[in-house]
């Protein structure tokens, strides 16, 4: 293999595994002077990072070029060295940046103004991190972030607009939480929806409107009301 180049990536993508990955660094570094291979390895740090490649992080702090990291690069490296977290320009972070940093290392919470998230992002990040919910602006949620959120962490139900909700995420979240069923508007229901939770949650076959279905729909769903009574 070549390093021509400092390709790092695609000699990288040939390797089998971290050993590798780290015999081709060390063939690399044979062929560089120091700061020109640590050169090399700040303008592929996600990609070093995100392999679990061995490199001298000691080397790296005292002598890195930290304004060429972008805020994925920053993401990737903080997530598992948040020590580096000095030389961070946090000004470089996007929002999707910040909650997939803060889902591995809520510490840095308090350098996000969290302004630009989204509903998706705060579903996202507080499936890992509830503990942060108090910054979170729910009003951004739609049916999808709250289906997502609450079947991890239920207990943000107080906060949710259930009306956000279609036929899609109700089948998703009563699949996991069935205590939710007294907020569900079962008329959104149709025939693949029943389809879908009644081998797992047989107790609302009572919940069925069978005269909104055509004789196929109400075929399919009789053969998986069958399949329950059996058992």
């Amino acid at each position: 293999m070549s390093w021509q180049n400092g390709n790092i990536k695609c000699i990288i993508n040939q390797c089998i595994d971290n050993h590798l990955y780290n015999t081709e660094l060390q063939q690399l570094q044979k062929s560089h002077n120091k700061e020109e291979f640590y050169d090399i390895i700040f303008n592929n740090i996600a990609f070093i990072v995100s392999k679990n490649i061995k490199i001298d992080y000691d080397y790296l702090e005292q002598h890195g070029n930290w304004n060429k990291l972008d805020g994925f690069d920053w993401t990737c490296l903080l997530s598992s060295k948040p020590q580096l977290s000095v030389y961070c320009n946090w000004t470089k972070f996007i929002e999707y940046y910040w909650s997939r940093l803060l889902k591995n290392q809520p510490q840095f919470a308090d350098k996000c103004e969290f302004k630009g998230f989204s509903g998706y992002h705060w579903s996202d990040l507080l499936q890992y991190q509830p503990q942060l919910h108090k910054k979170c602006n729910w009003d951004t949620f739609d049916g999808h972030n709250w289906a997502e959120l609450l079947i991890k962490q239920p207990q943000f139900e107080k906060f949710c607009n259930w009306k956000k909700l279609n036929c899609y995420h109700w089948t998703n979240l009563l699949q996991t939480h069935p205590q939710f069923a007294d907020k569900c508007n079962w008329d959104k229901f149709l025939s693949w929806n029943w389809i879908s939770l009644l081998p797992v949650q047989p107790q609302f076959l009572d919940k069925v409107d069978w005269s909104k279905f055509n004789a196929d729909e109400t075929a399919k769903l009789k053969l998986v009301v069958s399949e329950i009574v059996k058992h």
